[in-house]
């Protein structure tokens, strides 16, 4: 597409994603998507959001309906969440790639967008299939860029796109595995919504979705190791059923900890909570949810891994890569009973957040620059 400006007229923003999105699915992406997407519309704009029907399937029921699979039409059903249209499209692993890239085809189509932001999920295959024919930024929220393509031999990420990560972790990341330009804009996050209304009664150590990849097992450990402290396990992620099984069967041989579904908001967890917990084994990108923990108040315990010590900053414990089972107990600990200790944490928190995080406004105006749009006064 050419890089010329477009207008600072009112514009229609695309988000196109393979994933699910609110209710059903709450991760940190797809709240930073529907913040931007409020941000637009607050300048006038309009935005929507093409993701996936969030609902689960399992693959040998798939693979019994071939029939359905390949010929069912894959029409979008609209709905409105927290102020923001999502067209619901079945998964891309329900209906075949072809016909799912079809249907998001039609569908742009007739919302004619001036701008496609790509964003979560397999960004590089939909990069690859609308660069040509739309003006695109290719929004980067991990470092696994392999997974981002249902190839095991990608196409590569199109140069006619322009890219912007959600760190300066994943910018390097991107940059030496690419060789394009690649800008940071930080995860959106609103902070009226997550200041805290409620007075700090908070109890419990919190730690969000129970996977393997974000330091479950670690988490098992210090339940066990720290049992005069209650644990809040939030779900965040839907599980599979078989591992939402797992996860409750081990739960419940534990009596300081608690098992919550999946919630809207995360603020019904941080209401609870005393200490935020973050022992990813993942390259985290960011970790939007310490943002939003120190936005609330709330102290935040986390591994020196990916984006991670670059979202916590110096506003929270960042404990090194090969800290033992006793040294996360131990800070922890800290933090949950020396009251200076945590005072001083949340206070670094806020002004970590207050110095470094530009508001979704601001981040409105860095996303028109990068597709080409004179910012108006609106912004």
């Amino acid at each position: 597409m050419s890089s010329a400006a477009i207008p600072s007229t009112a514009m229609k923003w695309a988000f196109v994603s393979t994933l699910g999105f609110p209710p059903e699915r709450t991760g940190g992406a797809q709240q930073s998507v529907m913040a931007l997407c409020r941000a637009l519309q607050a300048t006038g704009d309009t935005a929507a959001i093409a993701c996936a029907h969030q609902e689960w399937t399992p693959p040998g029921l798939l693979s019994r309906r071939p029939l359905i699979r390949y010929l069912a039409p894959n029409a979008p059903s609209r709905r409105q969440h927290d102020g923001v249209d999502q067209w619901r499209f079945r998964r891309f692993d329900e209906t075949g790639w072809d016909a799912w890239a079809v249907a998001i085809r039609r569908w742009l189509a007739r919302f004619a967008p001036d701008v496609v932001v790509v964003d979560a999920g397999l960004t590089r295959d939909i990069a690859a299939l609308l660069a040509s024919d739309y003006r695109t930024l290719v929004s980067l929220r991990d470092v696994e860029f392999q997974a981002q393509s249902r190839l095991a031999s990608p196409t590569p990420f199109p140069s006619n796109a322009t890219y912007f990560a959600n760190s300066e972790f994943t910018a390097v990341r991107f940059r030496e595995a690419f060789d394009h330009p690649c800008a940071v804009i930080h995860p959106a996050v609103e902070q009226r919504q997550f200041a805290r209304t409620a007075p700090d009664e908070g109890e419990r150590i919190l730690f969000i979705n129970p996977d393997p990849r974000k330091g479950w097992a670690l988490t098992l450990e210090l339940i066990r190791q720290l049992p005069m402290f209650d644990f809040r396990i939030q779900e965040s992620w839907p599980l599979y059923s078989e591992t939402h099984a797992a996860v409750q069967a081990e739960i419940s041989k534990l009596p300081n900890a608690v098992f919550h579904p999946t919630v809207a908001d995360v603020r019904d967890a941080f209401q609870d909570a005393r200490c935020l917990i973050v022992p990813s084994n993942w390259e985290e990108a960011w970790g939007r949810v310490v943002t939003e923990a120190q936005i609330y108040g709330i102290p935040v315990v986390a591994r020196e891994i990916g984006g991670l010590p670059e979202s916590v900053g110096d506003g929270g414990l960042v404990l090194p890569v090969d800290t033992d089972v006793r040294g996360w107990a131990d800070a922890i600990t800290s933090v949950m009973t020396d009251d200076g200790v945590r005072d001083d944490l949340i206070r670094r928190g806020k002004t970590h957040v207050d110095t470094h995080l530009a508001s979704p406004a601001a981040q409105v105006r860095q996303l028109r620059d990068l597709a080409g749009v004179s910012n108006s006064p609106l912004c």
